[in-house]
């Protein structure tokens, strides 16, 4: 006697498996999307030093930071454009004398929305890291924790 035999999926398996992945997908989501957060916020963190790094070679040519510039098309930018390299951030110089800068990267497009812990990133002459309201408002978090 051939005996039949069967392959395949019941509704009942099926179903168990989809609420298995519905499941893990609301765990793990909301952890994917604060890596990638923290990901975009490392462009911002890597410009703004990059900058730096540009703003005191001006300094060692000119002998202030006052007159440096960024995508102005002048022979004083320091940067030929007000992005950061990925376009996650606009960066800018808020304050600069002859002896001292301020720079700021500021999140834009998704960025600006899904990093509210940080916001807008800032940098000085002095090497000191911090952070500022952004599109989104004030930041919910300190420093440190955002630049670490």
């Amino acid at each position: 006697m051939n005996k039949l035999t069967k392959t395949g999926f019941t509704l009942i398996e099926l179903m168990i498996a989809l609420a298995i992945i519905g499941l893990l997908t609301t765990i793990v989501y909301p952890h994917y999307q604060t890596y990638l957060t923290r990901a975009r916020r490392s462009d911002g963190q890597t410009a703004l030093i990059d900058l730096a790094i540009r703003m005191e070679n001006y300094y060692a040519n000119t002998m202030t930071y006052q007159t440096a510039t960024i995508g102005r098309g002048h022979l004083t930018d320091v940067l030929s454009d007000a992005k950061s390299p990925e376009g996650f951030y606009n960066l800018r110089i808020k304050e600069a004398s002859e002896t001292s800068y301020l720079l700021l990267a500021t999140p834009i497009g998704a960025q600006a929305y899904s990093d509210t812990a940080c916001q807008t990133l800032t940098f000085n002459h002095l090497g000191m890291k911090g952070i500022d309201k952004g599109p989104a408002g004030p930041p919910t978090n300190t420093a440190f924790t955002c630049w670490v």
